[in-house]
């Protein structure tokens, strides 16, 4: 006779409240997570299509010279949008990630501490404490370390604007996971805004 344990279903744990969730809700969640990567998303996709539509006429009447003019900044600001979207999809793993944890083990200021150097990182983290119901706790977390609601820049770009190339910087933006949770450096104290 051949008994099979059943393995458990790896993945993440949901909570009662968010198995069964519509469409709707799904989407509302995407964009409650990163509101700034989306309102910039939205704002630089607006203005590549209104630099598109002089550029399109002008090609149409092949003026080449002048369309170059309407051309080059509309996909620098479509692909800024592509950059704000792609912010926006990490940020909202990351909120998926940290509600995660929230259920599993309950509050934790360690999560919050990682999350503290960027505005849309607090803000997935501040999402995700909200609807765990810890929501009231994290806010006071992040008072108490001195950062605002305007407190927009990430930390480490208001200390080196340059630290924006930098590959680490990068990786934590657009692809948040578990490898930062096992860096000892990513566990130091965040520094403390002042304004």
């Amino acid at each position: 006779m051949n008994m099979r344990h059943k393995r458990p279903r790896r993945g993440p744990l949901r909570p009662p409240s968010m198995r069964n969730v519509s469409f709707a809700r799904r989407a509302l969640r995407y964009v409650g997570a990163a509101p700034w990567p989306h309102a910039t998303g939205a704002a630089s996709a607006l203005t590549g299509a209104l630099l598109a539509f002089p550029a399109w006429s002008r090609l149409l009447r092949e003026e080449y010279a002048t369309a170059c003019l309407f051309v080059f900044p509309c996909l620098g600001w479509l692909a800024l949008a592509a950059l704000c979207e792609a912010d926006a999809l990490s940020r909202y793993r990351e909120y998926l990630r940290i509600r995660d944890l929230f259920v599993r083990r309950g509050y934790s200021e360690r999560v919050l501490r990682l999350t503290a150097g960027s505005r849309c990182q607090r803000d997935a983290a501040l999402f995700a404490a909200r609807e765990t119901g810890h929501g009231d706790a994290a806010k006071a977390f992040y008072h108490a370390l001195g950062y605002r609601r305007r407190h927009l820049l990430p930390d480490k770009i208001v200390s080196n604007p340059l630290h924006f190339f930098h590959p680490r910087f990068l990786r934590a933006t657009f692809l948040p996971g578990k490898s930062r949770l096992r860096d000892p450096a990513s566990l130091q104290e965040p520094v403390v805004c002042n304004g």
